[in-house]
């Protein structure tokens, strides 16, 4: 099983999370959660990554590093993108 490390958003929080790596179309592809019907596994949610971001990790053969932040589509009606400022930056 591939895994990639990613920074992941919910909402207004961001933290690092490991998460299955599947190719769906030839496109990497982060699983967010799944379902089990019997023996087999089906993604249930899942965010795309950009390949030009996803680089494997040093001496792991199976395991990648995502360079960007994945969004958890379940979330992204509930609360607005986080503000990004710059040092120094106060609220107008």
């Amino acid at each position: 099983m591939r895994r990639v490390l990613h920074r992941h958003r919910i909402g207004t929080q961001v933290f690092a999370r490991m998460s299955e790596l599947i190719y769906l179309g030839g496109r990497p592809t982060v699983v967010l959660d799944r379902v089990t019907f019997g023996d087999l596994p089906i993604p249930l949610y899942t965010a795309p990554l950009d390949p030009a971001k996803l680089r494997r990790m040093q001496g792991h053969k199976s395991a990648y590093h995502y360079d960007d932040t994945t969004v958890d589509p379940r979330y992204v009606d509930f609360a607005p993108e986080p503000v990004r400022r710059k040092p120094g930056q106060e609220d107008a």
